[in-house]
């Protein structure tokens, strides 16, 4: 009887061991798949984040451009308004000038 049993405990040894290399390639191929996974998960995220600061430059620089063109025409305007304004001085200043210079003649 006892070579009985020491074949039945060296067949759950083998079944055992059996056992646990199966658990360790299905732990193995759940890690991988994982990592997979994990991944994948990454490189969508790492795109949408791409995307996302895309359209915020994007904003951004509309923004800016329509900022720009809004300093820009109100400089335009008020160098013409200062044009029309200094226009008549001028003229009262050349008018001046020029009847300096004639009553010197």
């Amino acid at each position: 009887m006892s070579e009985d049993l020491v074949a039945e405990i060296m067949n759950v040894e083998k079944d055992a061991s059996t056992i646990k290399a199966d658990a360790q390639q299905q732990a193995d191929e759940i890690l991988a798949a994982a990592q997979e996974a994990a991944a994948s998960v990454r490189s969508v995220a790492l795109a949408d984040a791409q995307k996302q600061a895309e359209e915020i430059i994007a904003r951004g620089t509309r923004v800016a451009e329509s900022e720009r063109a809004r300093i820009l025409a109100t400089a335009r305007q008020e160098t013409i308004a200062l044009g029309a304004e200094s226009a008549p001085r001028i003229e009262a200043a050349v008018a001046f000038v020029i009847g300096q210079v004639m009553n010197r003649e």
